[in-house]
């Protein structure tokens, strides 16, 4: 009877399995953001007279400009990564073409310390305060990943995970943005308790395709569900199968 019970068990468990990977097959958008298009592509009305459109332009050359010299400046590691200052919230070019610079507001001392920021801010960039550094941001993205894979065998992540159509760092809002297809509140506490529940995600609904875009990360934890689902399964068909015998 106990046999039959974990028979029932893992055939259910591929059921699942199979169910989720069906929805898991969504396109999974990740914006690295790196570089000077960290946020806010600039959207230009088509009925704005060429007078807009040459003050727009002028300002986007002079803020990336300004964001190329900022980035020269920016330490890197051995494999070539940015290391970002602990003060640096990001940047980013906002709808009027100019560059946006963020600083952690509990750290604007070291801001002033850091050559590299004052050139900026001496140069006249906008700039306003955040809460979060663009490094924590990175790491908050960075363990959504690495739980995700860590828990991939089980059933609870491969649901919530398989519901997800985009994870960004989102510079302006100074936050990770987390998309949920199926956007509800069991969706975004299932989250929370089996992936990650840092104050710096924000869920929004959010179903886009990318065509190309290629699969999901939970399509990839899915598909090694099933085939685990599989693999118990054809064991206790083989089993049964030589009692039979």
């Amino acid at each position: 009877m106990k046999r039959k019970m974990i028979s029932l068990f893992l055939v259910a468990v591929l059921i699942i399995s199979t169910i989720t990977l069906a929805h898991a097959s969504r396109p999974y958008i990740v914006h690295e953001q790196e570089g000077l298009f960290l946020e806010e592509q600039p959207i230009i009305d088509a009925e704005m007279d060429s007078r807009r459109d040459e003050w727009f332009a002028a300002n986007y050359r002079n803020a990336t400009n300004q964001l190329e010299a900022f980035y020269e400046g920016i330490a890197r590691s051995r494999d070539g990564e940015f290391i970002y200052p602990e003060h640096f919230g990001g940047v980013y070019i906002d709808n009027d073409g100019n560059a946006v610079l963020l600083i952690v507001e509990s750290r604007f001392s070291r801001a002033e310390a850091d050559n590299n920021t004052m050139n900026l801010m001496n140069e006249g960039i906008l700039y306003r305060f955040v809460e979060f550094s663009y490094a924590e941001l990175i790491e908050t993205k960075e363990t959504i990943f690495s739980t995700m894979m860590a828990r991939r065998y089980t059933i609870e992540a491969c649901i919530y995970a398989s519901n997800i159509s985009m994870i960004s760092i989102a510079p302006s809002c100074n936050q990770v943005i987390v998309g949920i297809v199926d956007y509800n509140n069991d969706m975004i506490n299932g989250f929370k308790q089996y992936i990650s529940d840092s104050s710096m995600i924000v869920f929004v609904q959010n179903d886009i395709i990318i065509p190309g875009g290629g699969y999901s990360i939970a399509h990839f934890v899915t598909m090694i569900s099933v085939l685990m689902g599989i693999v118990v399964l054809v064991i206790i068909l083989v089993k049964i199968g030589r009692r039979l015998q």
